[in-house]
């Protein structure tokens, strides 16, 4: 326990030292001295089994809508190869080429930088009908193929690692895992929330590619670091597992397991060798950091507590703003259109529209917030430690001002009305978005007290993680009615703080900046 309480203290000193302006003023850049920038992409042995996957044509997959709002009807038995191959395509592929863009190559998530941290894995069980052999395999985009990183059926000791068991384990399993030294390079130490948020993107847009291909999907951010590293070839230094996603079969039932370890044996000897040209001297609290949070042991409290979330709209005397949304009156839109026409953005400088975001549109984004697939399994709701604060400017029907949302209620509770743009663009750092053309912007304010007695050493990155999972809802659902998002950490926490009237323990996560773009000229313009 005193080493527990050691390592929550470590997480919340660093907790409070990732402001951009700390990291601007004091971090040592690597990229400055010379250091040699890591591989976008894993490089394995020439001798790695390599499994091609099958292209992808664009069609028509699912109503964006149903997905955000419908439960899945079940319709997955097992993936042939073929779905398996657009399943992994869409949930972190290289979907677009854009040759206008400073950064050519992009996925479906956003990425400061473009340098995409997260990498994904599968666990493939034996007997599973795609034709794979059982093992566990890295998932390359850059060539859409899979390496075989060991062989063997490893599904039921990764969810006993997460302290969970399966009546039939033949379930595919996800690990998302985060490679440092790609975001350290440029950002050094704040590497690690902007890492830990992409985790959260990269899980959310998983989540949508797997409900659209029929899964019931449920995801693990507790559980034996060392165990699942290991397992996955992962070294737990420069790159570490964040993530487990299961998905499931909606006839396979999943258990708590009274005994909640079950050690294996190292299996480091069997794990096919990597170059990954990383150099972890460049991030030491980093990596400080992350290893404070690993799990040596799950307790009954970690994965059984129930969500506790205070109904606002009744002990709240503010005026309320009730929100409607009708899928009725929604476009048919399918979610591959959100994932080509995303606006991925540039550094370049954004002056958006000034046309007024409809009331319908503005309902309906905001009750994409939901975030289940967590709640479901872990049973923590993101809003026991975030909550939800808007700084609106342009939505038809509602006055420009500061707003708290209410998810359990579906409104918005009015905490100041006044103009809020210039003060918005004192919150932003940087001078290439222009506040005063915006329609709204979402600030995922963490009560880290909260969090931090919820998760303890691993609540720092848990906040991160689900504020990525906002982040990526609101872009997918904002791309599908013809919206712009940027997800911003370049943030002036005192700014913010002044603006929206919140103090220490809360604390502003990101911007989510939701815009009306000028022409449709935009970035999101793909050239395939």
């Amino acid at each position: 326990m005193e080493n527990l309480k050691s390592n929550t203290t470590l997480a919340k000193k660093f907790a409070l030292q990732q402001s951009i302006n700390r990291y601007e003023n004091q971090y040592v850049i690597p990229k400055i001295y010379g250091v040699k920038q890591p591989t976008p992409f894993k490089v394995y042995h020439h001798d790695t089994k390599k499994v091609p996957l099958h292209s992808i044509n664009w069609r028509r997959e699912s109503n964006i809508w149903e997905l955000f709002f419908k439960k899945n009807n079940g319709k997955v038995n097992n993936l042939q190869m073929e779905q398996l191959s657009s399943f992994l395509f869409y949930a972190y592929g290289l979907l677009r080429f854009e040759i206008l863009h400073a950064w050519e190559l992009h996925r479906g998530v956003a990425s400061a930088r473009c340098l995409y941290p997260t990498d994904v894995y599968i666990a493939v069980p034996k007997g599973y009908s795609c034709s794979l052999e059982a093992g566990i395999y890295y998932y390359n985009p850059l060539y859409h193929e899979l390496n075989l990183v060991r062989s063997g059926n490893w599904i039921d000791t990764i969810l006993n690692a997460c302290g969970y068991e399966l009546e039939d384990s033949k379930e595919l399993i996800v690990c998302t895992a985060t490679n440092f030294g790609r975001t350290a390079f440029y950002y050094a130490d704040f590497a690690y929330r902007l890492t830990s948020q992409e985790v959260g993107l990269a899980e959310e847009n998983i989540v949508l590619s797997a409900k659209n291909h029929g899964f019931d999907v449920h995801i693990f951010h507790q559980f034996i670091d060392e165990e699942v590293n290991g397992i996955f070839g992962i070294s737990g230094a420069e790159e570490s597992a964040m993530g487990i996603i299961l998905l499931k079969r909606f006839n396979n039932k999943l258990i708590r397991k009274k005994t909640l370890r079950n050690p294996f044996n190292d299996p480091s000897t069997s794990i096919v060798k990597k170059d990954s040209y990383l150099d972890v001297k460049w991030y030491p609290k980093l990596i400080e950091l992350n290893q404070s949070s690993f799990l040596e042991e799950l307790s009954t409290e970690d994965i059984l507590q129930e969500p506790i979330i205070e109904n606002r709209k009744k002990e709240n005397k503010n005026a309320i703003i009730p929100l409607i949304t009708s899928l009725d009156s929604l476009p048919d839109r399918d979610i591959t259109f959100a994932w080509r026409n995303r606006n991925s953005g540039d550094s370049v400088y954004l002056n958006p529209s000034h046309d007024h975001m409809s009331f319908s549109h503005f309902s309906t984004i905001m009750a994409t917030c939901s975030l289940t697939e967590i709640n479901q399994m872990e049973h923590i709701s993101p809003y026991q430690h975030i909550k939800l604060i808007l700084a609106i400017n342009s939505v038809e029907g509602v006055k420009p001002g500061v707003y708290e949302y209410d998810p359990q209620n579906h409104c918005l509770i009015e905490l100041i009305i006044k103009p809020v743009s210039i003060e918005l663009q004192k919150t932003y750092v940087k001078d290439n978005i222009n506040m005063n053309g915006i329609s709204f912007c979402v600030f995922p304010v963490v009560n880290y007290q909260k969090a931090f007695e919820l998760n303890a050493n691993r609540g720092y990155r848990i906040v991160n993680i689900l504020g990525g999972h906002l982040a990526q809802r609101f872009d997918i659902a904002s791309a599908g009615l013809g919206y712009g998002v940027r997800c911003s950490d370049s943030l002036n926490e005192n700014e913010a703080n002044r603006m929206l009237g919140i103090n220490y323990p809360e604390q502003p996560l990101m911007h989510i900046i939701v815009f009306n773009p000028r022409t449709n000229l935009t970035f999101g313009n793909s050239i395939i």
